[in-house]
């Protein structure tokens, strides 16, 4: 599952917070494989679902502090029953979903 963080700057400007993705994935070594599409844009926190995980929103706080730290987790954590589904595939196997939220500009 991802989310895709927004916040509304001071001026009004809407921005979408975004990584950027490297040269080498970590999740990839010994073997070196490169990442693909280094440079390009990807959603703000990214996983999947442990075992140990109920739902997506545990998932998704437990991405958040892992990926951008627990300050911005504890922001998530408090409006994560604001999230709304931008995508959702329904495979049993492997079901996946991308989430919005819009967090208040001063979390960055």
């Amino acid at each position: 599952m991802g989310l895709v963080v927004t916040t509304v700057l001071p001026d009004g400007t809407r921005v979408a917070v975004l990584q950027i993705r490297g040269e080498i994935n970590p999740a990839n070594l010994p073997d070196g494989i490169n990442e693909s599409f280094p440079g390009g844009c990807q959603v703000t926190a990214h996983g999947r679902l442990k075992d140990y995980e109920r739902n997506d929103d545990e998932a998704l706080i437990r991405e958040v502090s892992e990926e951008l730290g627990s300050g911005v987790a504890c922001r998530v954590r408090a409006q994560v029953d604001q999230k709304v589904v931008l995508t959702q595939v329904d495979d049993p196997s492997k079901p996946v979903a991308t989430y919005h939220l819009e967090l208040p500009w001063q979390f960055l």
